[in-house]
Parts: C-alpha cells; sequence; structure tokens
C-alpha cells in the first residue's frame, strides 16, 4: 500500500544510497522532495510563514551570509560553484521544516533507522570488498586510502561522519531498549560502539574519531545518569583504539605522526597532514585579519590561500594541491567575514540548545560530531558533507518544533 510515510522513505533510500554513490542522482532525489513537497498544499502555504520560524531562519542566515560573500568575490565563477554547492543550506531546510507536520516521532526514527541500516550495510561491504573478494595482499592503507575511495567514490572523511551518526544513533537506541539489562547492554556496547570504531580507525579519521567518542559519552551521561558507566566508557574506547592502532605500523604512522612532526609549514618534499596544518592554518590566520569584517569573498578562499603559501616558500604541494583552510570556522572566516562566522556558530550551537530541552541526545550527539571534526576539516567545503548536514540538522529542529508543539507523543 502507497503511503504518505512510504513515498517519505522511499525518497530517504535515494537520498542516502546517492549521497555516497552518485552526486548527480543526490541532486534529483533533492528534486523530487522538492516535487513531493510543492505537491502538499500544506507545505505551500507553511512556507509564506517560514520567516517566523527561528528554526529555519538559522540556515536562511548562513545561507544569505554565503549569497553576500559572492558580492566580494573577484572569481566569480569559482564563487558561483561554491554558493550552488551551498545552496542545500536553504533548500533542505525549506522542504523539511516547511513539511514538518510529517516528522512525526514514528517517521524521525524510521528515516534514522533506513539511514543506519543503510550506512553500515555499505560499511560492510566495503570491507568485504577489501578483505575477502579484491584478490591479492590486502592491507589497512589500501582500504582507507585505495579500496574505500574506488568503493565509494567519496572522500573517507565524509563517510566517517555519517558512520558515526549511524553510531550515535544505534548506541542511543540500545541504552534506550537495555538500559536495565547490564550485561546485554555491555554486549551492546562492545558491539555497537566496536564497529563505529572500527570502521572509524580504517579510514584513519583522527579528529572524528574523537568526536565520536565525545559524542557517545555525552549521550552515556546523560541517558543513563551515570557518570561511572560514561568513564568507564571512555576507557574502553581509548584502550580499544590504542590496542588497534599500535598492532598496525600502517595506521601506528597515520595516528602517531602527530608527536613526531615538528608543528612547523613543510618544506620541499618534507610533509604530511600535520605540518600541511600548520601551514594551513598560518596562513589562514594571517589572511583572517586582514579581511577580519567582510572576508575576502566565498570563491576567493582559494586563491588567496594559494598567494600566501607560494609567498612563503613553504612546500609547493600546498598551492600545486588547492589545499583550502582545513578548519570550517577559519573557510568560514575568511570567505565570509566575521557575521559568516557568527550566522556558522549560531547553525552550529542553538540546536543543541532546543535539543537539550526535549532531551533529544541523538540531535546532540551529531552537531557535537560536527563541531569537532570542523576544527581539523573544511567540511562545507564538499557537497556530500553540505546535504548531509543540511538533511539531519533540518530533521533535527522539524522534530524538536514538533515535539515541543506536542510533547505527550
Amino acid at each position: 500500500m502507497i503511503t504518505q510515510k512510504n513515498i517519505i522513505l522511499a525518497l530517504c533510500v535515494l537520498f542516502f544510497v546517492s549521497l555516497i554513490f552518485s552526486t548527480p542522482l543526490n541532486n534529483i532525489s533533492i528534486f523530487l522532495i522538492g516535487v513531493l513537497s510543492f505537491s502538499r498544499l500544506q507545505f505551500r502555504k507553511k512556507i509564506t510563514l517560514l520567516y517566523r520560524e527561528p528554526s529555519f531562519l538559522i540556515f536562511a542566515f548562513y545561507a544569505f551570509m554565503c549569497v553576500m560573500g559572492l558580492i566580494l568575490t573577484e572569481n566569480l565563477a569559482n564563487g558561483i560553484k561554491v554558493l550552488e554547492r551551498n545552496a542545500s543550506f536553504l533548500l533542505l531546510p525549506l522542504f523539511i521544516i516547511g513539511n514538518k507536520d510529517l516528522i512525526s516521532k514514528d517517521i524521525f526514527k524510521s528515516i534514522l533507522n533506513v539511514f543506519s541500516c543503510i550506512i553500515i550495510l555499505i560499511s560492510i561491504l566495503s570491507i568485504l570488498n577489501c578483505y575477502v573478494i579484491t584478490s591479492g595482499a590486502i592491507n589497512v592503507e589500501m582500504f582507507y586510502r585505495d579500496n574505500f575511495l574506488q568503493f565509494t567514490k567519496m572522500q573517507p572523511m565524509y563517510f566517517a561522519l555519517y558512520i558515526s551518526l549511524a553510531g550515535i544513533y544505534a548506541w542511543y537506541s540500545v541504552i534506550e531498549y537495555l538500559g536495565n539489562k547490564k550485561w546485554l547492554l555491555s554486549i551492546a556496547m562492545f558491539v555497537v560502539v566496536g564497529f563505529t570504531l572500527m570502521v572509524n580507525i580504517l579510514l584513519a579519521t583522527r579528529m572524528t574519531i574523537i568526536a565520536l567518542i565525545i559524542a557517545l559519552f555525552i549521550i552515556t551521561i546523560f541517558k543513563t545518569k551515570k557518570i561511572m558507566l560514561g568513564v568507564a566508557f571512555i576507557i574502553i574506547c581509548g584502550l580499544c583504539a590504542f590496542i588497534v592502532i599500535k598492532n598496525s605500523p600502517i595506521l601506528y604512522d597515520r595516528y602517531y605522526e602527530i608527536s613526531a612532526t615538528k608543528f612547523s609549514p613543510p618544506l620541499g618534499i618534507y610533509y604530511n597532514s600535520v605540518n600541511l596544518r600548520v601551514a594551513h592554518w598560518k596562513c589562514s590566520l594571517e589572511l583572517s585579519k586582514e579581511n577580519f569584517w567582510f572576508g575576502v569573498g566565498i570563491g576567493d578562499v582559494q586563491d588567496q590561500l594559494n598567494v600566501c603559501y607560494r609567498s612563503k616558500n613553504w612546500s609547493p604541494i600546498l598551492y600545486e594541491n588547492n589545499y583550502n583552510c582545513h578548519c570550517q570556522y577559519f573557510q568560514t572566516l575568511l570567505g565570509m567575514g566575521i557575521l559568516g562566522l557568527i550566522s556558522l556558530i549560531t547553525l552550529l550551537l542553538y540546536p543543541i540548545v532546543i535539543s537539550y530541552k526535549i532531551k533529544d541526545f541523538i540531535s546532540i550527539g551529531f552537531f557535537v560530531l560536527i563541531i569537532i571534526s570542523a576544527f581539523t576539516e573544511s567540511l562545507f567545503s564538499s557537497q556530500k558533507a553540505i546535504v548531509f548536514f543540511s538533511f539531519f540538522a533540518a530533521l533535527f529542529v522539524a522534530f524538536y518544533e514538533n515535539s515541543k508543539l506536542s510533547p505527550q507523543e
């Protein structure tokens, strides 16, 4: 039977799968969500009143600052590309918050169930493809640098965010259903958290692992009300990560290059992910100070960074590979100025405040994950991160609005 719920979940399946494997198909899925939205009379009435919705205005504020950042841009062609990617900050909240009457508790959980199942399945298939299906000598580096990129056509960093949200939701659900069954809860902790951490470790995403552990710790503390369980959780996560990394030479080099690297910009061919970031942040800070109020324009950020890289006589890899700020806060400040940074911080912090009011710890875990990961990555330089964030951020605030109106649900 074709119901509204089934249509929504079918569109979500297309949206989540295409988000990983095909950007053009993902754009089509967003278009279909828009078609479904405008086919509803209630949505068409609702969008004329969205200016009264604080939850929508925080997205509109950030989108507006992106448009303002285009005005100052000299490299207009690149600026339009950046603005096109950022359009999802307005479109997805428009469609989701405009249809918030459909986001019941049942629909909310079903969407998260669909997302988590898809991400976990793709994680398992990726690992099997690397360690079972593919012939020849297989090692960890082939997974996170070669196999995973070929299998999904996406950078591991973004998938790490996806699997982390799936892990956050799965752990929350486990606590909710097994909270009073200590042994089952302990077993589930090792299975759910262990698998999520394992995938992150295989993807070699350092900051995402830290963000995930903190998000899971917050959920554990607030949901169970047991501080010692939270402490035990942190210890177990830390020990598991340490053992796995310590026994893999490739991962050991990846994670421990921080202590072995001098915190100065790279020279010549002597570079790694640590000293490259030092160069990114030095130039980002210098340029941000010079363009604090209005930024350089969203299309000129990379050009200005490359000019800075060249002027310092650091490793040519910096401008040859067009390295961005590798920090979303710098990326936004440099592109849109201080008001742009304020709009970003509002976008990230406001939902945490409202989610806490209804004890929506999944949402809090999600935003903590994004906030921490954004310190070492320019997350919103990729459509795969923008669309992922916009969809779930809008879903969480829409769910909050419904919960506020229907506290009994």
